[in-house]
């Protein structure tokens, strides 16, 4: 997911499953690594600088029970080849376990990668972690290290802890943990970090001209979109959003905003159809966009997908299109990789890529860059069953 105001203005199931159908685009997979052989590798996040490079960042594991380190790949060359520019383990010989599940750059093009330790639980994750590169990911330094105990499904869930930065600067840093859910505020690369108490479970932020955006989930029956004026010390919420028929199973997962300021909020939702005396679950994506800076909101689409789903990650491109990923699960129970194009800043959508038939597959998060070209990451388990691997897909075509 990429929150970077900062850099936009630098830059200037099965198919059957849905109702719609795919676009000219063709996509086609330009990263599929293991570090160790055998052994799970997978990305969760991405961001693209001003000059155009390509920043995934996820986690591996090393090869030893219980043991993940976290990891960061480029991409200087529109995803014709990758390079590996982080392989952090945590210093600490008895916390074995660290994932980044953010990455972004602020104004100055100082690049972080955010994540939590811990011991490999989701519930026992343990510190906050931000590690700082100011050379392109030459070299890297931790610039925050912060007690986070039971930090919630920290090393499991896309999207948490999240980043964003301003144009001023300023980034912010997101995590939840057992004291309560905060954004951690930082005004000198690093250096120096406050932080507000923003409510419930953030799962993304995004900045506009009109303000600190955060996406939050467990924080009303779906989720609801808070608005902060003052960089974060106060919050008001401007969306809070029931689906119709909504049965309690599902959460906002995503959230961004597009290259002219709509904000785009994704997620899934369980919602029950009741035919005369029989009740029906249905599965869904569910895309909802703001505008008028976050005054407005109405519900772009609900897409149902026929199994299980999650939608994971949201980007927009420069010219209006706006990209959905995540999962649904096909006919014989296996998640598929899916990305949903929303044209004309989300008017109409259609399925553009159905990553498949794999064991397993699902996409965790979607960059844009100023040229129009569209990446998304995931993880694909092979039908050789060499556990998943670090997968990155372009989309080629207009």
């Amino acid at each position: 997911m990429k929150t970077l105001l900062s850099t936009r203005l630098a830059l200037a199931g099965t198919l059957a499953l849905f109702s719609h159908t795919a676009l000219a685009q063709t996509w086609q997979t330009v990263d599929d690594f293991q570090v160790v052989s055998n052994h799970v590798a997978e990305p969760y996040a991405m961001t693209v600088d001003a000059q155009g490079s390509i920043y995934v960042a996820g986690m591996y594991q090393n090869g030893e029970l219980g043991f993940r380190n976290g990891l960061v790949r480029r991409s200087t060359d529109q995803g014709a080849s990758w390079t590996t520019i982080e392989d952090y383990g945590y210093p600490d010989p008895t916390n074995h376990v660290v994932v980044f599940t953010a990455i972004g750059l602020d104004a100055h093009q100082n690049l972080y990668a955010v994540g939590l330790t811990g011991l490999g639980a989701a519930d026992a994750s343990d510190r906050l972690v931000v590690r700082k590169s100011a050379d392109g990911g030459a070299t890297w330094a931790t610039t925050l290290d912060f007690a986070a105990p039971k930090a919630l499904n920290g090393t499991a869930t896309i999207g948490s802890p999240a980043f964003a930065a301003d144009a001023a600067g300023a980034i912010y840093v997101s995590v939840v943990y057992n004291a309560g859910a905060f954004i951690l505020k930082s005004t000198d690369a690093g250096g120096t970090w406050i932080s507000w108490n923003a409510g419930a479970w953030v799962r993304g932020m995004a900045i506009t001209s009109s303000g600190l955006f955060a996406a939050q989930a467990l924080g009303g029956p779906w989720g609801m979109v808070k608005k902060s004026l003052n960089a974060g010390a106060t919050w008001t919420t401007v969306d809070s959003y029931t689906p119709p028929g909504f049965n309690g199973t599902g959460n906002l997962e995503a959230l961004c905003a597009d290259w002219t300021g709509n904000l785009y909020v994704g997620g899934f939702a369980n919602i029950n159809v009741t035919t005369k005396k029989t009740t029906t679950t249905t599965y869904n994506w569910i895309v909802r966009k703001g505008t008028n800076g976050g005054a407005t909101w109405n519900t772009q689409v609900v897409i149902p997908t026929g199994g299980n789903c999650m939608l994971n990650g949201l980007d927009a491109d420069p010219v209006g299109n706006v990209y959905a990923v995540g999962l649904v699960d096909d006919t014989t129970g296996h998640h598929r990789w899916i990305v949903e194009k929303g044209a004309n800043q989300g008017a109409s959508w259609t399925l553009v890529d159905n990553y498949g038939p794999l064991l397993t597959a699902f996409a965790t998060a979607v960059t844009c860059d100023a040229a129009g070209g569209v990446y998304v990451c995931g993880l694909a388990l092979l039908p050789s069953g060499t556990q998943g691997h670090w997968v990155v897909r372009k989309q080629v075509g207009p």
